[in-house]
């Protein structure tokens, strides 16, 4: 396996020598603060404990005030100053790096960070001039990994743009750099009106050229951090640590791995196996078709005729590479002319819709049609207008039985149509009930369910997607409130397990892909409900399957010119913890240029002893991943997760209404 480089550097501590905590109330905005009673839990002895108590007293400071902390060889007369040896000093070790980078990168000219998100720090460096109104700084993040001893340097944005004069006004203001002391905040923490302001979503969205999107790029990311490294940090020196400056950390063998070979293989038409699901596809058409592909009907919705033809012909005939709907996934083009419908904007469609589908589809289990819309509806430019219209459109239909396929006109009109088609079609395949392609793995009798969630304002749902295989297909979906997290989640997991011994038999084990790390009470729940009330006497696994692409952590393939590792590997970054690489880079040196994927962490929370091996859950987790039938292209979230924020967006959307039937249970009818 290939030399793997980790974004980390270690440091070496000197807190061997006597030193000093100093503290004082908290005024104004300061480096290094905690609250007063989190200092005083790490202190070691009773008599240290009443001495600052005594203290905290006179000077009117409640256990939860926050107190301005200060670390130094010598005591300072304006603090009330503790010895090193009364701490704990393991506990101090975050905020010591924290006031030492500070102090060094403020020295430096940098603009500090102190509260990120997810983040210990993190420092802006200039870059270069954007316009006559902003410059552009690239950002570092900085975190200390205490298991290991090391710190963990990632660029957290390549793009920031900050205004170049101060108190500037523009729209809702979010951070700002505070410019009497550079540290940045809240534009709501600022007393004083000397502050420069760090461009967010909304104010980009009204500069010109501020909105590019600037790909991943694994050797990119290397050069910046190495020059952060070796130069950005070059002049740091402390009393109370030393960061390695020449490199960084190259990962041991015993932490890294790869997914066996032949678990990269899918299966297409004819039991044929291909590494890629383009060559796959092309080559050998889908695993499974749909058993009644002669019955299906295809009715269009469309605010331009043109379009609606255009796709109608490249569907039935090809378009370049593309061979058609017919021999691409074995769906012939029937197309029911008396059941399509026109609309002019799209704020009239949903009640058009509705009468039409009053007229037309009486009923509600259309399982041989499928609706193709045509209209101004794409993922990322879509005005709040069309996002509510196509929710509107696609419950309706969903009620009805009926599978859609929304499309852009502006794809349609594209020069490169051709390679959007594919995806269409897999998508329309799937959507009515067919499997594209399944992995060369022996299939298992476990139940594997994911959750995973979406945010809209003050709004927050859950979603889960039970799968009773390893072959990709849905077995039941839901969707609840954060609000009713606890019984729903409990319910659901339990119905999930119910339907599975009912359909197919008592589950081998049970596997569970969380959105985030779960509570103590929440794995407590799980285990109630599949020991005590089910008494099911199973292994269970409880994973953590980060929902965001790892940049804090990430790996560098030395062989590949500090590239992107190959797809499947994984590499152990803490406790239970994994980074796994998912991706399109099959073999040592690819054919063709891949595109960079970031990848996942993966967390083991609970993995029953003599049940599951944390191989077989990171082989599991990367199987999932390749099973995502929105597209050709892997994607770095196994559809678990994946598929379940979908569900978690519908069902904010429906206001939890998620109609009941074949095609909205068994199909992923929203991708």
């Amino acid at each position: 396996m290939s030399t793997l480089l980790l974004n980390r550097t270690n440091l070496q501590f000197h807190l061997d020598k006597q030193w000093f905590v100093n503290i004082k109330n908290k005024e104004g905005f300061v480096i290094t603060v905690k609250e007063s009673q989190w200092l005083k839990n790490k202190l070691k002895t009773d008599e240290a404990r009443n001495n600052f108590d005594k203290w905290l007293k006179e000077n009117n400071i409640k256990d939860k005030d926050q107190v301005e902390i200060n670390f130094s060889l010598d005591k300072d007369n304006n603090f009330y100053s503790i010895l090193s040896d009364n701490f704990d000093i393991k506990s101090l070790k975050r905020l010591i790096i924290k006031q030492e980078l500070t102090r060094y990168f403020l020295d430096k000219g940098f603009y500090v960070d102190l509260n990120p998100t997810a983040f210990d720090l993190s420092v802006y460096q200039y870059k270069e001039s954007f316009n006559t109104d902003w410059e552009t700084f690239i950002r570092y993040d900085l975190v200390y990994k205490s298991f290991s001893e090391e710190l963990s340097i990632s660029v957290g944005s390549e793009f920031t743009l900050i205004s170049r004069k101060e108190n500037f006004q523009i729209g809702i203001i979010g951070k700002v750099v505070n410019l009497s002391n550079r540290l940045i905040c809240k534009h709501a923490q600022i007393s004083s009106n000397s502050f420069k302001v760090i461009a967010n979503k909304q104010i980009r969205s009204g500069i010109e050229g501020a909105n590019r999107v600037i790909p991943c790029s694994y050797k990119t990311e290397y050069k910046n951090i190495l020059d952060f490294l070796k130069s950005g940090l070059k002049d740091f020196e402390s009393v109370f640590f030393n960061i390695d400056k020449t490199g960084f950390k190259t990962v041991l063998d015993k932490d890294k791995q790869r997914i066996i070979l032949k678990d990269n293989l899918m299966v297409f038409g004819g039991e044929n196996k291909a590494v890629n699901a383009v060559v796959g596809m092309r080559e050998y058409g889908p695993y499974k078709k749909i058993d009644n592909a002669n019955d299906i009907k295809i009715f269009f919705i469309y605010n331009e005729r043109d379009d609606a033809n255009k796709v109608y012909q490249y569907l039935r005939n090809g378009l370049k590479q593309f061979p058609g709907l017919l021999t691409y996934v074995g769906i012939p083009v029937v197309l029911d002319k008396e059941k399509s419908l026109s609309y002019s904007g799209t704020k009239e469609l949903p009640s058009k819709l509705q009468e039409f589908l009053a007229v037309q589809f009486p009923a509600n289990d259309y399982y041989n049609y499928a609706a193709v819309i045509i209209g101004p509806f794409s993922k990322y430019e879509s005005d709040e207008e069309e996002e509510k219209t196509y929710y509107e459109v696609k419950k309706l239909l969903l009620e009805k039985g009926i599978a859609s396929q929304f499309i852009a006109n502006k794809s349609v009109r594209s020069g490169n149509f051709n390679y959007y088609l594919p995806n269409i079609a897999i998508a329309i395949l799937a959507k009515l009930g067919g499997i594209p392609w399944k992995l060369n793995t022996k299939k298992y009798n476990d139940l594997v369910i994911g959750y995973n969630y979406k945010k809209l304002q003050d709004q927050k749902w859950i979603g889960s997607a039970v799968f009773f295989d390893n072959e990709g297909c849905l077995g039941i979906i839901h969707g609840f409130p954060e609000e009713k997290a606890g019984e729903d989640l409990i319910s659901h997991l339990k119905r999930a397990i119910d339907d599975y011994s009912k359909s197919i038999g008592r589950p081998d084990r049970i596997t569970i892909h969380y959105y985030k790390p779960p509570r103590k009470d929440e794995i407590k729940n799980f285990e109630q409900v599949i020991y005590n009330k089910l008494s099911l006497d199973i292994p269970f696994a409880l994973i953590e399957v980060n929902d965001t692409a790892s940049r804090s952590d990430i790996c560098f393939d030395a062989e590949y010119d500090m590239g992107m590792p190959e797809s499947g590997s994984y590499v152990k970054i803490g406790k239970d913890e994994y980074l796994l690489f998912n991706n399109n880079r099959y073999e040592m040196e690819p054919v063709r240029r891949v595109k960079d994927e970031l990848p996942i962490k993966v967390k083991i929370f609970h993995a029953d002893v003599g049940g599951f091996s944390h191989r077989e859950i990171l082989s599991q987790v990367y199987e999932f991943s390749r099973l995502n039938w929105k597209g050709l292209m892997q994607t770095r979230q196994p559809v678990t997760t994946k598929y379940s924020k979908m569900i978690a967006d519908f069902s904010l959307h429906f206001n939890g209404d998620i109609p009941k039937n074949r095609i909205s249970q068994e199909t992923p009818w929203f991708i």
